[in-house]
């Protein structure tokens, strides 16, 4: 397509920085490992059996270390951590955190099915409203554009209600990446409930011309 129609461009790579910047943009994150005491822990276990004080101990400290190793960039630690945690503490309250720790450990590690398959499952421990899932969603989106899913990455990423500052971050994000949607993907776009966004619209209506 001819760029001389184009605005100059930078497109953000899929990430663990494109994660955090959705942080800068004002998107809140608990962004904790361990899980939240208030009376009795709040955050699920991966599987509903009873779990001794002292195992629960060592699932704190296991989850604490594999994100302190996602956080210092060691991926591949992060990602064995995790998986103890799912393989010898499964029923241990807050365990679900594993699986957002092993989803951005697997992206980071170029891993995008892998990656996308753990974040849905995370998801599906988290309670409506729950500001994670904002965060969850920039991820699905992330690694479904590493898979060549242009078409689907912007939908997952305008699938869900966002904070206006996240909103604002995700419409910069597709609007770099609708160019480089086939014909088909943009009317299949267009043609959901997804496809009123602005740029959508603007590289549907582009297109059109363009073909006369």
């Amino acid at each position: 397509m001819p760029t001389s129609y184009r605005k100059a461009r930078t497109l953000n790579a899929p990430g663990l920085s494109v994660i955090a910047a959705l942080f800068v943009v004002g998107c809140a994150s608990p962004g904790v490992p361990t899980a939240k005491v208030e009376g009795e822990r709040a955050e699920p276990a991966l599987e509903e059996t009873a779990v001794l004080a002292a195992l629960q101990a060592q699932a704190d400290s296991l989850l604490v270390r594999a994100q302190t190793a996602l956080d210092e960039g060691d991926f591949e630690l992060a990602e064995e951590l995790s998986l103890r945690v799912e393989g010898e503490f499964s029923g241990a309250p807050g365990s679900v955190n594993t699986l957002w720790i092993r989803a951005r450990a697997a992206e980071a590690l170029g891993k995008p099915e892998e990656s996308l398959e753990i974040a849905r499952r995370f998801r599906s421990y988290l309670a409506d409203g729950d500001e994670r899932i904002a965060l969850v969603t920039l991820l699905e989106g992330n690694v479904l554009q590493m898979l060549g899913r242009n078409g689907d990455a912007i939908a997952t990423w305008l699938s869900v209600p966002l904070e206006p500052d996240t909103a604002e971050f995700i419409a910069a994000r597709v609007q770099d990446l609708v160019e480089d949607l086939t014909d088909t993907e943009l009317v299949q776009l267009v043609s959901s409930r997804m496809g009123s966004a602005a740029s959508i619209l603007a590289e549907f209506a582009f297109r059109q011309y363009l073909n006369g």
